[in-house]
């Protein structure tokens, strides 16, 4: 989709009536418009040239002040567009580039992707190739196929972003004799890998770490998605099981005096720990959640800084308070049904309700950030980081779109639905929702520390905890 001011359309519109010379600038946007639809090189040199007539306007510019705001916009169109039209370009090469190697290497096997063989898929060094770039890109999703460890070999998983998990699937029975296994979809948040399941397998959130520890790459949890985005089930590290009562006191374990590599693994541990149980005090509305919030803070912006021994010291009082805090029912650690559709009418209201505060919490994160985003492009245009600050700056674009789930779509599935059991299903995939978003809004790494930035200081993390609290009470 055209962005409006990279549209032949609008800018006819906008300069109709005008003294503007618009017919370059009108043909150098219809030539990039029937460009994009092609390779991204030939977008990339049709960009250029409504670059090169923005320029031209530019110069003639001084005292219209309309002229002089559309080319402002048209300008920070132009810079995402080319970023989006890079990247673009840059995986096409990389595809042609591992194609052409692949058909080097094979006997003319078909064009269905030569690095689907059996032997590339079980090397270990490509699945770290692999996991490397999904690190690299919050965005960027790959399919997946595990099978389970066999009489004579290792459990095996293999990653391809253009061959389909069931292919690479069937190809990796045939290779190792083993028959069971799953397939789907995997990414990466952080250092937490996420399978969304095409088909499942009991135990895997546990036996998928084997190959991922063994190709070299590190992760710190697993969860699994089924298909409508739901939670099946999370493991993380051994610690992360532990209650509050079961975390590492401290420094204790360590013997002798640690070294900073011993620190930090530490202190991610300890704060795995104890990310269960701070999340079930803060859900469960506990009153010392500000006091609990601003220790967690601490904690990490201690641990970014390399303070790890502070930021160990500051678990240790978050570690107290959540022990001196109530404890939850039992009761309430499980998920219970939906109300009924007919227990009442206020029902179907609070799912709309709900809906649109979400809907209305996104957009508003969304504002924020791009207010952010344009404010520290601005800072740095005229500068020599102009370039190597915008192709960071996509980690901004990628907080939203973490916590953006279909949770609204949910939301007024449940309200319009009739049948009581589909109503019954909707609601608990909201509240697995609900709950995976509040874990993720304590763990964000980008989100800790927009509030105090130099640019225009923002605070989304507030506003969607705000959101997500009141959510959770609802759809509880």
């Amino acid at each position: 989709m055209v962005d409006k001011y990279l549209s032949e359309k609008d800018w006819k519109n906008a300069s109709k009536g005008t003294a503007w010379k618009a017919d370059p600038m009108a043909k150098a946007l219809a030539a990039f418009e029937k460009a994009e639809k092609g390779e991204p090189i030939a977008a990339l040199e049709a960009l250029a040239e409504v670059e090169k007539q923005s320029a031209v306007l530019g110069k003639s510019a001084k005292g219209d002040k309309p002229l002089t705001a559309w080319l402002a916009e048209l300008e920070k169109t132009i810079a995402r567009r080319r970023k989006a039209l890079d990247k673009a370009r840059d995986e096409a090469r990389d595809e042609a580039e591992s194609a052409q190697k692949s058909k080097g290497k094979g006997d003319g096997a078909g064009d269905d992707e030569e690095e689907g063989a059996a032997g590339l898929l079980l090397d270990p060094k490509r699945l770290l190739a692999q996991l490397t770039l999904l690190k690299r890109d919050p965005e960027r999703r790959a399919n997946f196929a595990f099978v389970d460890a066999g009489d004579r070999r290792e459990a095996v998983l293999a990653l391809s972003p253009k061959l389909a998990g069931r292919k690479m699937f069937t190809l990796l029975q045939q290779a190792t004799g083993v028959k069971v296994g799953a397939h789907g979809t995997a990414w990466l948040d952080g250092l937490v890998l996420v399978l969304q399941l095409d088909k499942p397998f009991s135990g895997l959130v546990k036996k998928v770490r084997g190959p991922v520890r063994d190709c070299g790459f590190r992760i710190t949890k697993v969860v699994l998605w089924d298909a409508s985005g739901a939670v099946l089930e999370e493991s993380a590290e051994e610690a992360d099981d532990k209650g509050v009562d079961q975390a590492p006191q401290g420094a204790a374990p360590l013997q002798g005096k640690p070294s900073a590599d011993d620190l930090a693994t530490l202190f991610e541990q300890r704060l795995r720990a104890l990310a269960k149980p701070l999340q079930a005090a803060l859900a469960g509305a506990d009153p010392s959640a500000k006091k609990l919030r601003e220790l967690s803070g601490f904690a990490r912006e201690k641990a970014q800084a390399g303070q790890h021994a502070a930021a160990l010291q500051a678990l240790e009082a978050l570690h107290k308070l959540l022990q001196a805090a109530p404890q939850p029912k039992a009761s309430t650690t499980a998920s219970p049904p939906a109300r009924a559709p007919g227990a009442g009418k206020a029902a179907p209201v609070e799912y709309a309700r709900c809906g649109k505060a979400w809907a209305a919490t996104q957009t508003k994160v969304a504002d924020e950030i791009k207010s952010l985003r344009d404010a520290i492009l601005a800072e740095y245009r005229s500068t020599p980081l102009f370039e190597a600050v915008s192709a960071r700056i996509d980690r901004l674009d990628a907080v939203v779109q973490r916590f953006d789930d279909g949770l609204a779509s949910v939301l007024k599935q449940a309200d319009a639905a009739v049948d009581e059991q589909e109503r019954a299903r909707l609601h608990q995939a909201a509240a697995a929702s609900i709950r995976r978003m509040l874990s993720q809004l304590d763990n964000d790494p980008v989100l800790a520390r927009l509030k105090d930035n130099p640019f225009v200081p923002i605070d989304p993390r507030a506003a969607l905890n705000a959101t997500l609290q009141v959510l959770a009470r609802q759809v509880a």
